[in-house]
């Protein structure tokens, strides 16, 4: 994938959701982003083009507006296999050369032009063949979205801002009117605003203007069945083919909800319409107006496993159009982007409809974070640039987001979705950075606010340190004071240095449900505590520090509920493969070769080779149940047998037996002799259970999973070893005083 196709589409956050779903690779790590660039010439195209897809290829004449004064240079790239016809300012023609180097994509060529002084307009007109066909890629735990450097086909048609079907030069953000014409039934969709579509003579004509700037432009068509809907000043459209046309209500349905709650909060939608684009092959793109979401993607919705017109995908391909494709980011100066599109969908979506499922995102969101930026590897939130891999994706997403979420508890509602507003109105249609959030949340904070939290400071914290706070419970006594004879509940809490600026909300609960203390506690400093005191003593109670996840953390390998990815990033896990020959072992031995070529830091083995070093020194992944895997030999002792047993051809686990050929499980324990170690089992009732076992890896997060023929039927938690953040306050004795306190 190209560097400057990276740069230009705006990518699903929810991707490490589904095998079947586009991956990391093709979603989180291609980022929008626009660098400022004070010295790139053009500023507006107007461009009309011919497609032509049973020829692979494309006619245009592009009319360029150019800044600056005087005679200057400008260099350009355009797509090798176009042939540059004409260039001419007015009746005049321009002279250029070739201007190729090093670094340039091999399927672009590179020009350059004198401008001479007075001219701010030249013309370019060009044709050619643009046909790169699809390459799907594989990694693990994913299949990847389909990569082209761009490809004209009656199959379809991609055209991204890297494939040089226009010509563009680095560092340009410019409007666009464009005007397209296509054979009839053959339907283009770009980004901007659609001025309208008329058709005549066999062809199809469509029309598009954005005078906000871009740094790209994505093309794209195919014979579609459209259907569209009036939500206000927007109209929402749904591109699919006709096998799918039936689902297109549903994501109208999701998409018109989505707009009507984020224009309430945000104000008004950037542009005049909204389009769901189904792609021919893999892809979870996102560009102003409109998002490309792959075939499988869309059709996933009736097939169980990721809904993509959940918060976590369309609603936050939405919001990109406010953030990033209305308010820009200069990504040498720190994406924000990812983080508020993230909170405002992902999050706060399920905030204002679910308390229970904000509560998982929030402590997932910190989960994630401990797992995949682990310390050594995590770094500066203002670092984060974009996502190319899981590091990236806990910084700029998982810690960007909650690091929104601290400062809209912080100032209030009404004041963080003012200064949101306020970034919008100052902002649209141009660059804006870390500071001026800063800036608009200081001005809309309460100004008693200032008396207790510095955002200056706490700004400085979430974005230059590299790791999460982390704190903990210290101490936790229910006793009688020897000396006064009171009762009295205790707790002493801790953070490592350097200290964050934290609010913790804290509780101390009965047994029965009854509340005896509850509070927030401002704890600026390593060490804070509290006290409660009585003439009666105090029933055995439970103190929790946070127990709703809003502060977000570093969570400790103890403190994690066991899962395959808490043994998959850690680095030299052991991976046990069977040797048999029989077919499951066969199958199972393939499921090896799979996580091998993921290229992970494992030390993949054959059970003949797995020794009790390796058990007491890593976490480790057994492929097999008891009858097929010989590991069962050494680690079989640390499984408990009264909530997980296999067989050959069956299993049982919390005592549900499972003995159909096609069931399947993936479960992981704690290692209850070595903390922070874990233990993952793979087991098959037959082959036919383990014909989809590549796609496990996508319910990484997850303790235990059941399958029927590799599709998930039932999933659950099991608990952790520990909880830094709860203890118990087990009631004490009476002392004998000798004196007339009433117990």
């Amino acid at each position: 994938m190209t560097k400057t196709i990276q740069r230009l589409l705006v990518a699903f956050t929810a991707c490490l959701m589904i095998a079947a779903w586009c991956s990391t690779a093709a979603f989180a790590e291609t980022q929008f982003s626009k660098t400022a660039r004070g010295d790139a010439l053009i500023t507006f195209h107007q461009l009309k083009a011919d497609i032509f897809p049973a020829e692979h290829s494309i006619t245009a004449t592009d009319t360029i507006s150019l800044g600056g004064q005087g005679k200057r240079t400008l260099r350009f790239t355009l797509n090798r296999n176009l042939k540059l016809e004409s260039l001419t300012a007015g009746k005049r023609e321009l002279k250029y050369t070739s201007a190729d180097t090093d670094d340039l994509e091999e399927h672009l060529a590179a020009y350059s032009v004198e401008i001479p002084g007075g001219v701010g307009e030249i013309t370019l007109s060009y044709s050619g063949e643009i046909y790169d066909p699809i390459e799907e890629e594989t990694t693990l735990a994913h299949v990847v979205g389909g990569r082209t450097s761009g490809i004209i086909s009656e199959e379809g048609l991609y055209l991204d801002g890297g494939s040089g079907w226009y010509p563009t030069e680095k560092g340009m953000l410019a409007g666009f009117d464009f005007s397209f014409r296509a054979p009839h039934g053959f339907t283009l969709v770009t980004q901007g605003d659609l001025i309208r579509r008329e058709g005549g003579a066999g062809s199809a004509f469509s029309y598009w203007r954005s005078d906000i700037p871009q740094d790209g432009f994505v093309l794209v068509g195919n014979k579609f069945t459209a259907k569209s809907r009036r939500v206000g000043e927007v109209t929402l459209t749904t591109y699919f083919f006709e096998n799918d046309a039936h689902l297109a209500d549903r994501f109208l349905d999701a998409t018109e909800d989505y707009l009507r709650f984020y224009t309430d909060l945000l104000g008004e939608f950037p542009y005049n319409r909204f389009d769901i684009v189904e792609n021919f092959f893999q892809t979870g793109y996102g560009m102003p107006g409109y998002t490309l979401l792959g075939d499988a993607v869309i059709r996933m919705v009736e097939r169980g496993g990721y809904d993509v017109t959940g918060p976590s995908g369309i609603a936050h391909e939405l919001m990109h159009n406010w953030w990033g494709n209305f308010v820009f980011f200069d990504a040498d100066k720190g994406n924000w982007c990812e983080a508020i599109t993230t909170y405002l969908t992902n999050y706060y979506w399920l905030e204002t409809h679910s308390a229970g499922e904000a509560l998982q995102w929030r402590k997932h969101a910190s989960v994630k974070f401990s797992v995949n930026a682990q310390p050594g590897k995590a770094y500066p939130l203002r670092d984060f640039r974009g996502k190319e891999n899981e590091v990236d994706g806990a910084v700029g997403y998982e810690k960007g987001a909650m690091f929104f979420h601290f400062i809209r508890r912080a100032i209030g509602d009404e004041a963080f979705f003012a200064g949101l507003r306020q970034v919008i109105a100052e902002r649209g249609a141009r660059f804006a950075t870390w500071d001026d959030f800063k800036k608009a949340f200081k001005e809309q904070a309460p100004n008693e606010l200032s008396r207790n939290v510095s955002l200056d400071e706490v700004f400085d914290q979430w974005l230059t340190r590299t790791d999460a706070p982390s704190f903990w419970i210290e101490s936790a006594k229910n006793e009688q004071d020897a000396a006064t004879g009171e009762w009295k509940l205790a707790a002493d809490f801790r953070q490592t240095q350097p200290c964050w600026i934290l609010k913790l909300a804290f509780s101390l609960k009965c047994k029965d449900g009854g509340v005896l203390a509850e509070g927030l506690l401002q704890m600026n400093d390593r060490a804070s505590s509290f006290l409660v005191t009585g003439p009666k003593p105090y029933p055995t109670c439970t103190v929790r520090l946070d127990p709703e996840w809003h502060i977000f953390r570093r969570v400790p390998p103890v403190a994690q509920e066991p899962c395959l990815n808490m043994v998959l990033n850690e680095p030299g896990a052991v991976v046990v493969y069977p040797t048999g020959t029989d077919e499951i072992s066969t199958e199972l031995i393939k499921l090896a070769g799979v996580i091998q070529a993921g290229g992970r830091n494992l030390n993949i083995v054959p059970d003949t080779e797995f020794n009790r070093q390796m058990l007491q020194e890593h976490s480790v992944f057994i492929l097999g149940g008891s009858a097929t895997n010989r590991a069962w030999e050494l680690a079989g002792d640390l499984i408990p047998p009264e909530t997980f047993t296999t067989n050959q051809k069956s299993f049982s686990f919390k005592r549900r037996v499972m003995m159909a050929p096609e069931d399947s499980i993936l479960v992981t324990f704690a290692n209850g002799e070595r903390p922070g170690r874990f233990i993952s089992v793979y087991h098959g009732n037959s082959p036919a259970a383990l014909a989809r076992s590549r796609y496990i890896f996508f319910y990484g997060w997850d303790s235990y999973l059941f399958f029927s023929g590799g599709r998930m039927t039932g999933r659950g938690m099991l608990p952790a070893a520990t909880n830094p953040w709860q203890a118990e306050l087990v009631a004490a004795p009476a002392m004998n005083r000798g004196d007339d306190h009433e117990t």
